[in-house]
């Protein structure tokens, strides 16, 4: 009698290949950030209804063409089918994100959740002994969810070095000003000094308000030469908004000043809207990500110091610090960057590098003119680019009529 070869086990090639989709499809879905194109990719082949399918498609694809705001002016009705017309996405989108839905979270989660519910569809066509193996994959990848009090306060601030830098990004309104400034909490209790462009009352010891890059330089050198060691939390959202035809481009010298701050030995905490507005050299060397998905909940993944794999977290607590939280976070450009990139690059090693720096900077603070930005101009480019009365008098801090005499005619 011939012997013949057992048949392949396709219970377990499917529970294999189902796993491999679920677990591709989990970190996919945490993905920092992905086209509309890509997105689709992700949603047709676990698509189990065809006219979910059709209405993404038909939602990603005018997003490309026309963006979100065009939309909600011009065809409200649709705006409306797309999940589009809610005060979030009103909240949540800007010049920056208008054509990108990945980056609008509203959208994201919304986009998550219809592929979760269609794998889910998916699986329940299948065997059960299949389904619950693709689980087993999926599962353990997507339970992410952890409570704030598993950790020790310490693990937040635990990438501070020479020179290393962390990013907060997140949309308005989400709390990241406020998670920033517990984080500085944070450094403060550990003798580490903190400045920033961020306004506070009553300012603890070791807290200094830097609204210039000279005051900010300075002041790093000052705690340097006393023996302390510096975070720098940098919230760069004036910079976002203020994005007026007479005011000119600040990234490139906002990435000469990230390699100004890693030369003074100091940690970077870069705030900002989203990451595509992030200087490169801050989102290439970045030992530390943080997101906030929401007022209560914060997203983390720590690769230097005590080390986290992405997770999500909450409820995140509160700092303690008094601050306005509508209130425009001003930073000028008062002097040469580049000019200070090249000089740190000469200094002596024999001499004190923070006396140095010092006194280049006296020589040199105020040769450059960078005026704040008038609210007036704030106001009417963020009307340009339709953003509502009440918003925008919420964004500036000044009455809504106030506001209203400002944009008056504007549409």
């Amino acid at each position: 009698m011939i012997a013949v070869p057992d048949a392949p086990d396709m219970s377990q090639t499917k529970i294999l290949e189902m796993g491999k989709v679920a677990k591709n499809l989990a970190q996919e879905l945490k993905s920092d950030y992905m086209t509309a194109d890509k997105m689709m990719d992700i949603l047709v082949p676990i698509c189990a209804e065809t006219s979910v399918l059709k209405q993404w498609t038909q939602k990603l694809d005018d997003i490309q063409a026309f963006g979100i705001r065009r939309i909600l002016k011009e065809r409200p009705m649709t705006a409306e089918t797309y999940g589009l017309a809610t005060e979030e996405i009103d909240q949540c989108v800007d010049v920056g994100n208008d054509k990108e839905p990945w980056l609008v979270p509203p959208i994201r989660r919304a986009f998550t959740s219809t592929c979760r519910v269609q794998f889910n569809q998916m699986l329940c066509s299948l065997d059960p002994l299949t389904r619950i193996g693709a689980m087993r994959y999926f599962m353990p990848e997507d339970a992410s969810s952890d409570s704030w009090d598993m950790y020790n306060p310490a693990i937040w601030t635990s990438w501070h070095g020479r020179g290393t830098k962390a990013t907060l990004r997140g949309p308005i309104k989400f709390g990241k000003t406020n998670f920033a400034l517990y984080l500085d909490e944070q450094f403060l209790k550990q003798g580490v000094d903190v400045k920033s462009n961020i306004a506070i009352k009553n300012a603890p010891k070791g807290y200094t308000y830097c609204p210039t890059v000279s005051k900010l330089l300075m002041s790093v050198c000052d705690s340097r030469l006393a023996g302390r060691e510096v975070n720098i939390t940098f919230d760069e959202a004036n910079l976002f908004w203020a994005k007026v035809d007479t005011i000119r481009p600040k990234n490139i010298d906002l990435g000469k000043l990230a390699l100004c701050f890693g030369k003074m030995h100091a940690s970077l905490l870069f705030i900002s809207h989203y990451q595509s507005i992030i200087p490169t050299v801050v989102v290439q060397t970045a030992v530390c990500e943080f997101e906030k998905l929401s007022i209560k909940s914060v997203w983390a993944e720590i690769r230097q110091g005590i080390k986290m794999s992405s997770r999500v977290v909450s409820p995140v607590p509160a700092c303690t610090l008094e601050y306005d939280p509508d209130q425009l976070q001003w930073f000028s450009l008062d002097m040469d960057i580049e000019r200070l990139f090249a000089f740190m690059g000469t200094i002596d090693p024999s001499l004190n590098q923070w006396q140095e720096i010092l006194d280049y900077i006296e020589r040199h603070k105020g040769e450059m003119v960078d005026a704040e930005i008038e609210p007036k101009a704030v106001a009417q480019w963020l009307r340009r680019q339709g953003r509502s009365m009440r918003e925008i008098a919420n964004i500036v801090g000044k009455p809504l009529s106030t506001v209203g005499e400002w944009c008056r005619g504007m549409t």
